[in-house]
């Protein structure tokens, strides 16, 4: 089971909604490729996965890796 949280900061009077934060529980290739694009628009990630080694090439492009998903929840938790 995989879980994307993300933290939502709307202005006031606009339409749109800005990412600042995503946590992903799961760096597979379905999660990954979210991740992916959380981290293209300019957000701060947390992942983890059962292998490291899967989730390698997406760890060069620049989430935080947590060994835990409850490392990664505890990063949710500290962001709100």
């Amino acid at each position: 089971m995989g879980e994307v949280v993300v933290d939502r900061d709307e202005a006031e009077g606009q339409n749109s909604t800005r990412l600042v934060m995503g946590v992903v529980v799961g760096l597979g290739a379905m999660r990954g490729r979210i991740a992916v694009r959380l981290l293209s628009q300019g957000n701060l990630v947390y992942g983890t996965n059962h292998a490291k080694a899967t989730a390698g090439a997406l760890i060069g492009r620049g989430p935080r890796w947590c060994e835990k998903p409850r490392q990664v929840t505890e990063a949710a938790d500290a962001s709100t």
